[in-house]
């Protein structure tokens, strides 16, 4: 069907934006096979839409559980749950 509208949105496909950027565009033959893509350098994590969730969940508990902050978390919530009476001296 065509739409006679001047008006309409254009396609617009990522990938393409993706190549333009001077990035490699991870592809895989199989299109419903989850595929992960972690770039370091700009801290983008993406995946190749819904099947890759699990994997993208994954990755950011890996890379959010390295961070200071987060390391600064368990050591809080460590020592707020040993009593102070409890807690060992050196």
């Amino acid at each position: 069907m065509a739409i006679r509208c001047g008006r309409c949105a254009r396609p617009y496909f990522v990938d393409v934006a993706i190549k333009e950027a001077g990035f490699t565009l991870a592809t895989s033959p199989n299109i419903s096979a989850p595929l992960l893509a972690w770039e370091s350098s700009v801290r983008l994590l993406t995946g190749n839409g819904p099947q890759a969730i699990d994997q993208q969940t994954a990755k950011l508990r890996t890379i959010l559980t390295n961070t200071p902050a987060y390391q600064q978390q368990v050591v809080e919530q460590v020592t707020v749950a040993v009593p102070a009476n409890r807690r060992f001296m050196s």
